[in-house]
């Protein structure tokens, strides 16, 4: 995540170079694929995929609005409901 958001990088010669925004992580197909997104269903049975593709005992959210209020109303449905479904 590091890498994807730095708007620069230092290359092998040292100058500076803007960060190549052809990157697979910015991709909207890629993106919507790889996200959590939809009903609790649809939400839970996403988790449960990355679960037994990744073999993961975690998992850390982070929700895309620029609207802190929506973040938290995300994140709080997730809490109550989808957290459940998994």
């Amino acid at each position: 995540m590091k890498a994807n958001s730095a708007q620069i990088v230092n290359s092998r010669h040292q100058k500076l170079q803007l960060f190549n925004r052809q990157n697979i992580c910015f991709d909207e197909d890629y993106l919507l694929e790889n996200s959590i997104i939809g009903d609790v269903a649809t939400c839970g049975d996403k988790i449960k995929k990355f679960q037994d593709e990744l073999n993961l005992g975690t998992i850390a959210l982070k929700p895309s609005s620029q609207h802190l209020q929506k973040n938290l109303e995300s994140l709080t449905r997730y809490n109550q409901e989808v957290r459940n479904y998994v």
